[in-house]
């Protein structure tokens, strides 16, 4: 892993690249600046037919991550892909299939992850879940 202050030419001091947990900001110029921490990147993979009272699955679980105040969520649909069982789903004009593989992504902070697991395993019945170190770049115009 690159440590946080290799980030486009953003040199850190080394007491600042020893302590990756601490937030750090730089200014670019014209306004702009970056913000570089660490956090988890938490991977959920379903099938779109999975439900959660009655409601699509992803859906529930996106609502839930906004209730718990997690910043953004990302879901995407896969166009084929098989799990555990070896089924084969495929979004292929012939095949019909209505059990596409889903990924949900979500970028926080480790604490914020791990406290929302519980939840997760309660809502997902069949499921993977994969947590990853990731360092977390922000690049935004001043004010933003």
């Amino acid at each position: 892993m690159n440590p946080v202050g290799n980030v486009q030419g953003m040199e850190l001091p080394s007491n600042r690249r020893k302590r990756l947990m601490a937030p750090v900001s730089k200014r670019f110029g014209q306004g702009f600046f970056i913000l570089a921490t660490t956090g988890k990147l938490l991977r959920i993979f379903i099938n779109e037919a999975d439900r959660w009272h009655g409601r699509p699955l992803s859906t529930a679980i996106v609502e839930a991550l906004r209730g718990a105040g997690f910043v953004g969520a990302t879901v995407l649909k896969g166009i084929e892909g098989y799990g555990v069982h070896r089924t084969l789903h495929s979004a292929r004009v012939v095949d019909f299939s209505t059990n596409l593989p889903i990924l949900i992504e979500v970028i926080e902070e480790e604490s914020k992850i791990a406290a929302f697991l519980p939840m997760l395993k309660e809502m997902v019945a069949e499921g993977l879940l994969t947590l990853e170190n990731v360092q977390i770049i922000r690049v935004a115009r001043e004010g933003s």
